[in-house]
């Protein structure tokens, strides 16, 4: 395996580790969080009666 101190690679102290994990399960929530109001949505509307914009039509 290569030396990678040779091309200006460093490793992550603790603070800069746990800073990078905490950005990451941040944004893996996010995304999770979209994708369940992406297939709510139109679930919950239907339920309520709004049945606008149906397969493709313009409300």
């Amino acid at each position: 395996m290569k030396n990678l101190e040779n091309y200006g690679v460093q490793a992550l102290n603790s603070k800069e580790l746990k800073e990078t994990e905490g950005g990451l399960v941040f944004l893996t929530c996010v995304a999770i969080g979209m994708c369940v109001l992406l297939i709510a949505a139109p679930i919950l509307a239907l339920a309520a009666g709004d049945d606008r914009g149906r397969l493709g039509q313009p409300y």
